[in-house]
């Protein structure tokens, strides 16, 4: 799998674990919010309208029973009608607000035990009664009794819905808790190892190819990377493992023939007539032949791998020879007077440097130098 495809996979898992956790929120948001606005608009109101109807029926009741004693005392006439209409709106508001099983036929009953009620409380039929408190015991008292049980019947049912519409309330939102808390974990256990974990998938190959690439540059061939993945580092991986594994082939095969020809050079350049100083590029001394050694009066031993200005300090023939040589133009020559052997000899001094150019880029890098030393016999002090 690509890099960037688990880039976007884990982006993409981000993006629907937000997605879930905010659609799983609103979702329960919403149906506590529906189940609470349930309760208060549907059972709530039932109760409002139970509550006007036992008021209006206490009220007539009372009513009743004060004009029982005496009967000289007269009722407003006018209070009876209007108890009764508030009675009789507050049932038809029950009536179109049935919203639980068995309400609708406590409603239906409740109506017919009213209109039998409503007659018998006209003033025509109390008055046309010989015994009024017989009346009002045997005819109102009862049918005011189940009326009053019925409207306490709907109450109570409504009382225990609104219980029950409150415990589901509650375990909806105990369930809605869990569940968010659920999703909230793995969104963020996902989040974390995001997060902390894929800047060090991509970081630590970056940094192990770093330094293995630093080791090649300092021809340690041997060096190998292990990217245990089928992505892109593994492609490098393999890339890279093979690039080294040739140039260490061809390290070793050089190895043995830079051995024998370094032998062969060394040779020839012992059996020159002329000192032959050679110096890398960093101005490092690496080969001086027999006759260098002659005339600097030191041995390969002591000034191999030490740079030339240091050297230059050791004795004033050294200090002739390598002090600001590197400075003299290519193949610039210079007449110096030396000490050899016991004798002050003139010599020519020329200095050479080696140039390889980039590929591909115009550019000519210095590699190393030369410096020759010619006796000039023509003219011995």
């Amino acid at each position: 799998m690509k890099i960037k495809t688990k880039i976007s996979l884990g982006i993409s898992f981000l993006f629907a674990a937000f997605i879930i956790l905010g659609g799983f929120s609103l979702y329960f948001t919403m149906k506590i919010s529906k189940q609470n606005q349930l309760i208060m608009k549907d059972n709530h109101l039932s109760l409002v309208y139970t509550d006007n109807m036992l008021q209006a029926l206490n009220k007539l009741n009372n009513l009743k029973e004060l004009s029982l004693p005496d009967p000289n005392i007269k009722l407003d006439k006018a209070d009876v009608p209007v108890l009764l209409k508030v009675l009789e709106q507050n049932i038809r508001d029950e009536e179109n607000n049935i919203t639980e099983i068995g309400e609708k036929e406590q409603v239906q009953l409740l109506k017919e035990n009213f209109n039998i009620y409503k007659g018998r409380l006209t003033f025509v039929a109390l008055d046309s009664a010989k015994d009024k408190q017989e009346y009002f015991f045997t005819k109102i008292l009862p049918e005011f009794t189940a009326i009053e049980n019925i409207v306490l019947g709907i109450s109570d049912l409504n009382m225990k819905a609104i219980v029950r519409k409150s415990e589901a309330a509650s375990y909806t939102a105990s369930q809605s808790y869990l569940v968010l808390s659920g999703i909230a974990t793995i969104c963020f256990l996902g989040f974390f190892l995001f997060i902390f974990g894929f800047p060090d998938y991509i970081a630590n190959p970056i940094k192990q190819l770093t330094e293995a690439v630093k080791e090649i540059s300092n021809k340690n061939f041997s060096t190998r990377v292990n990217f245990v993945t089928n992505d892109e580092f593994g492609e490098i991986s393999n890339a890279f493992n093979t690039m080294a594994a040739r140039l260490e082939e061809y390290d070793n095969s050089l190895e043995g023939l830079s051995l024998e020809n370094k032998i062969r050079y060394e040779a020839a350049l012992n059996n020159l007539k002329e000192a032959v100083i050679i110096l890398d590029e960093n101005q490092k001394i690496t080969f001086t032949n027999s006759y260098a050694e002659k005339i600097l009066g030191l041995n390969s031993a002591e000034i191999c791998n030490k740079f030339a200005a240091d050297v230059a300090n050791i004795n004033k023939q050294s200090e002739l020879i390598l002090k600001d040589s590197i400075g003299l133009g290519n193949n610039s020559n210079q007449i110096i007077i030396l000490d050899y052997p016991g004798r002050n000899s003139r010599f020519i001094k020329e200095v050479k440097h080696i140039t390889t150019s980039i590929k591909d880029v115009e550019l000519l890098v210095t590699i190393g130098h030369i410096i020759y030393l010619k006796p000039d016999d023509s003219n011995i002090s």
